[in-house]
């Protein structure tokens, strides 16, 4: 399926987060699940795009979202950020930039950030081989939902602190497995969830780009080593939370697991990052 440019503009809204992925001809547009998640993401995005923006501390940033898809995480965070004329003073001085393997969500992010008069750019690259970007390019880099599809994902990081600007921030979001909460959760549905890795490629829905499953399942510590190693300091962890993947249906499931959610969301984050099944973290590059 090619989008015509007549349903670029018409996805093109700065307020269509939930309008966008409830089209039939969207990829994951039918599952209710995954939607929510993909809001709960966009949030913690938000929450930690906010936090380097303190920690870097200059009004002229540059932005690099890693397999940024259609670019909606980017787009959530500027409409969050634009609630006042003088957010949208700061966010005329950011310049965004995505990469991603799909020839149409490119062309489609494209569109999007030209209809809202934002400096952006985005390219068609291959993550797993070096970046097509100079080195020290950007103040903070968004790798959301990316590395648990990678063979190789030390590579990739290794790339980042090569094209971060010294004190610039790495954004991670990705699965934590096995956790305690995953445990908790094959125990309650009495259900068998497996933390064993998934290879098989597979399309998405009406997009030209076959996509790895998730072959990198790993803990928080799994990330944590691989960050260190490859020059960055881990700043903060979370915000956790646990509900969005539950997948039950029924009331006795959902209400177990709502409670577990409220109990993860408030517990100090070096703690909770043992329960919840996202990893989610914040580092900086100290030193080139």
């Amino acid at each position: 399926m090619q989008l015509t440019n007549e349903q670029i503009k018409n996805y093109v809204n700065r307020f269509s987060l939930m309008e966008f992925y409830s089209q039939s001809d969207c990829p994951t547009g039918n599952n209710i699940r995954y939607q929510f998640f993909r809001i709960y993401k966009r949030s913690t995005i938000l929450e930690l795009f906010k936090k380097s923006l303190k920690i870097i501390g200059k009004k002229d940033v540059s932005v690099l979202d890693i397999g940024c898809g259609d670019s909606s995480d980017m787009n959530y965070v500027v409409c969050q950020l634009t609630d006042t004329w003088r957010n949208w003073e700061i966010v005329r001085n950011i310049s965004f930039h995505g990469i991603d393997a799909d020839p149409q969500s490119v062309s489609f992010s494209t569109e999007r950030f030209k209809s809202l008069g934002l400096t952006a750019e985005f390219k068609l690259g291959d993550i797993t081989a070096p970046l097509s970007y100079t080195d020290k390019s950007f103040d903070i880099v968004i790798c959301s939902e990316v590395v648990e599809h990678l063979h190789e994902p030390g590579i990739l990081f290794n790339e980042i602190n090569r094209v971060l600007r010294v004190g610039g921030c790495l954004i991670l979001t990705t699965n934590n497995k096995p956790s305690v909460f995953t445990s908790l959760k094959s125990l309650l549905s009495n259900k068998k969830h497996s933390n064993e890795e998934d290879s098989r490629a597979f399309d998405l829905p009406g997009w030209n780009v076959k996509t790895l499953g998730h072959i990198n399942l790993k803990p928080t510590h799994y990330w944590e080593k691989l960050f260190k190693s490859a020059g960055f300091s881990i700043l903060s962890y979370g915000p956790y939370k646990t509900v969005q993947r539950t997948g039950s249906n029924s009331l006795f499931g959902v209400t177990v697991y709502f409670l577990l959610n409220c109990l993860v969301s408030r517990l100090p984050a070096r703690i909770g990052r043992y329960f919840s099944d996202t990893t989610v973290l914040v580092a900086q590059k100290k030193t080139d």
